[in-house]
């Protein structure tokens, strides 16, 4: 192999190596700075929310690709990725939270397992009308959202 053609490798093999760098430390540092948005708007550490997403990301199903295991961290793509809504509380009843927001009414279920975090970890009955909230989940098959992690939002 001539001299040239080792050259040209490894300058081809240099682009290529920063180009995948770039990308998935773009990535990386997107993923943290919406971890830290959603940190600020709940009142949890940036740690509180990671552990979050992880436990949710193991529910994640068939979403797309997401840091966590199951495309769980709102990036999962069409399938039973996780995805989030946020509004304000209309009502609470039997397990279900109605809530507005800019996109109208959601009627949202709450397992049994799911937890309700605000700064400390809370239950369906610290859900009230009139508080926004963020509620991460998937869409069920009749149309409605059902919450994996639900959070109250200052």
């Amino acid at each position: 192999m001539s001299k040239k053609a080792i050259v040209a490798l490894l300058w081809a093999g240099s682009i290529i190596a920063t180009a995948l760098v770039t990308y998935y430390g773009g990535a990386y540092y997107q993923q943290y700075m919406r971890i830290r948005q959603i940190a600020e708007r709940t009142g949890m550490s940036v740690q509180q929310v990671q552990q979050q997403f992880a436990q949710s990301g193991e529910q994640g199903g068939q979403g797309g690709q997401g840091f966590w295991r199951g495309g769980g961290f709102m990036m999962g793509g069409q399938g039973g990725g996780q995805r989030s809504i946020t509004g304000r509380v209309d009502s609470v009843d039997d397990g279900v939270i109605t809530i507005t927001t800019p996109r109208g009414a959601e009627k949202i279920s709450v397992p049994g397992g799911v937890t309700v975090t605000k700064a400390v970890p809370g239950s369906i009955s610290d859900i009230k009308p009139g508080q926004q909230i963020w509620v991460e989940g998937k869409r069920t098959s009749d149309g409605g959202f059902e919450a994996s992690i639900l959070a109250q939002v200052k």
